[in-house]
């Protein structure tokens, strides 16, 4: 075949962007035949943000208490095929603190059910030498509660 048919359907076009690619933009986009076909990502992204209102406004108190706090980044086996993230993981300010163990705190709003604190309270046991803490704001202040193992 001396040329390509120009009388194909659609999937082909996409599927063969390289044979009937009008222009490219920088940002990836393929242009076929005036449409845009964007390539797929390389990686996964989320574009959601990392905390709610709630949650952003207990970050701002404990930026006055920790210097390394890490929202939402680190999460803990509790079973098979079940994991915990807390809202929060914060370590105390260099080692002369009177408790110098990792902190994980777990905000909830006024609405909490019993379903959310079922696995805060496996935490705990499963990781005692974490400091797990639960707070919630009520009448406009910020309460804490040390949750056992």
């Amino acid at each position: 075949m001396k040329e390509l048919p120009q009388q194909v359907s659609e999937s082909v076009r996409r599927r063969n962007p390289h044979l009937y690619t009008v222009s490219m933009k920088s940002d990836g986009a393929v242009f076929v035949d005036g449409d845009c076909v964007k390539p797929p990502k390389r990686i996964r992204q989320s574009t959601k943000p990392l905390m709610n209102k709630l949650e952003q406004e207990w970050f701002e108190v404990l930026k006055l208490r920790f210097t390394v706090i890490m929202p939402q980044s680190l999460r803990f086996m509790l079973g098979n095929g079940v994991w915990y993230k807390p809202d929060f993981v914060c370590w105390p300010a260099g080692f002369d603190s009177a408790d110098p163990r990792m902190r994980a705190f777990e905000c909830k709003g006024p609405f909490a059910h019993r379903g959310g604190f079922e696995n805060l309270k496996i935490a705990a046991t499963k990781y005692p030498a974490i400091r797990w803490t639960l707070a919630w704001k009520e009448n406009g202040e910020w309460k804490e509660q040390l949750v056992l193992p």
